[in-house]
């Protein structure tokens, strides 16, 4: 046996260990995607719950404020009435957002499923694209809540007016 020759064995040792080893890997990094994508999923679920809690909290807080004997929308002001409007139009943000969230971590399983660089990349992608809508409702609900505290100390445009 020539010394090339053995140098040439170690290299098939070598590749064959590699090949053997390399599904491994790939199973390490899409078992670590996916559990990377079940927490955001989980940080994804708590946000949109406390969205949740947020919105039907000022309009339990509008209800409360500008009840009316027969608790009707109508009996509301321009203003109350525009409040009601931008709650409950908020709650049906929060429901599409949380169907965003359930396709993006459907498009991220499939990438995982996949694999390759592609994976990572949705994964980003997607986590990216979640959080700004989560922000853009956490914002939309802080601002409804400014307006309601100015609507509920200035009293304006009550039914009187």
């Amino acid at each position: 046996m020539t010394p090339r020759s053995g140098s040439r064995r170690v290299i098939a040792r070598i590749v064959a260990a590699l090949v053997l080893l390399a599904p491994l890997g790939c199973t390490n990094t899409s078992d670590s995607l996916r559990q990377e994508l079940k927490a955001e999923q989980a940080s994804w679920a708590r946000e949109v719950a406390t969205l949740r809690v947020q919105q039907g909290a000022l309009s339990d807080r509008l209800n409360r404020q500008f009840a009316t004997t027969a608790g009707r929308s109508a009996d509301l002001g321009p203003a109350q009435r525009r409040m009601r409007v931008v709650l409950d139009g908020t709650r049906q943000s929060i429901v599409d957002v949380e169907l965003q969230t359930r396709q993006s971590a459907s498009r991220t399983e499939h990438a995982i499923e996949r694999g390759g660089e592609e994976a990572e990349r949705t994964l980003t992608q997607e986590r990216e694209r979640v959080n700004a809508y989560l922000q853009t409702m956490t914002s939309q609900l802080a601002t409804a809540g400014q307006e309601l505290d100015a609507l509920v100390s200035t009293g304006s445009d009550s039914k009187a007016n």
